[in-house]
């Protein structure tokens, strides 16, 4: 049996109850067993959100239909690619779930989960990291800044930007054709 980590997980969730919080995210490990979880879920009055470290359709629907989980955040880089998350998200608004894409690398990958949380709508938010990140923008043009805490997307053909190879060549690494 593992260990239970609720003994530390479940006085954090209690105590974060207080504050005016949208979700806790993975409070404990994903693999943990469900009825850690639901040990959590029944504790916090606060939604517990997770999936960035779920992988396939058979463990998000496990996620989904146990109800522990208020967020689901499959990260559409680390599975299913934009087919893959968008099949998640609508079973999670059907479920009466909130499905807030896990994203916090590249522009590309920042517009393809805005694409599919557009798509899929259901109040749900995008988590843009907010650090300094040089190619994020040079790798996506054109970069949208974010206005009033929302991102804009283009109408145009598929993800509606492009990389901007030159402005990306500083950042090239090159390698010695010759190396001893």
């Amino acid at each position: 049996m593992g260990v239970n980590r609720n003994a530390t997980a479940g006085p954090a969730v209690v105590a974060f109850s207080q504050f005016p919080l949208d979700w806790i995210e993975e409070p404990i490990p994903a693999d943990d067993p469900p009825e850690h979880w639901a040990e959590l879920a029944m504790l916090s009055r606060i939604p517990l959100a997770g999936g960035e470290n779920l992988i396939g359709l058979a463990a998000f629907d496990a996620a989904i239909s146990a109800g522990h989980l208020g967020v689901i955040q499959p990260d559409i880089c680390k599975w299913g690619g934009i087919s893959g998350c968008f099949a998640v998200a609508r079973r999670a608004v059907a479920a009466g779930r909130r499905y807030c894409p896990h994203w916090l690398n590249s522009g590309l990958g920042l517009h393809a989960a805005a694409h599919v949380l557009g798509a899929v709508g259901g109040g749900g938010l995008l988590e843009h990291d907010a650090m300094e990140n040089p190619l994020q923008a040079v790798l996506a043009e054109p970069f949208p800044p974010l206005v009033d805490g929302r991102f804009a997307l283009t109408d145009a053909p598929g993800l509606g930007v492009a990389p901007d190879l030159a402005g990306a060549r500083p950042f090239l690494v090159h390698h010695s054709e010759h190396r001893k």
